[in-house]
């Protein structure tokens, strides 16, 4: 029953906006951490706070580093090229993604 709570909490219709209630949704949101902005029905977009941002950013950059180390790890004399090279190029490095990928997170959904 938390996680309705919690979703129902989390969420924030588009009307809202229209109604002048931006200021206190940009308040909750950096009180509370992130909220979908539901229009029609459907998840439009998802606020977060600066900070939140950020960190997310951080995270994301750092996991990138992590993945190209492993890369570089498995694959130390082949040379990753920039992904709008030839086709084979992009097949060859999206393997060592992929293995990189499934080192980290042991994900076998990763195969298709």
């Amino acid at each position: 029953m938390g996680n309705v709570k919690s979703a129902i909490n989390s969420t924030v219709s588009i009307s809202d906006f229209n109604k002048g209630l931006a200021g206190k949704i940009f308040k909750s949101v950096n009180d509370n951490g992130a909220m979908v902005v539901m229009k029609n029905n459907k998840a439009e977009c998802v606020l977060l706070s600066p900070k939140e941002y950020l960190e997310l950013m951080n995270t994301l950059e750092d996991l990138q580093d992590y993945v190209l180390a492993l890369e570089r790890e498995a694959e130390p004399n082949e040379k990753l090229t920039p992904l709008r090279k030839s086709k084979k190029s992009l097949e060859s490095q999206t393997q060592i993604r992929k293995k990189s990928m499934k080192k980290i997170w042991n994900l076998n959904e990763l195969e298709h």
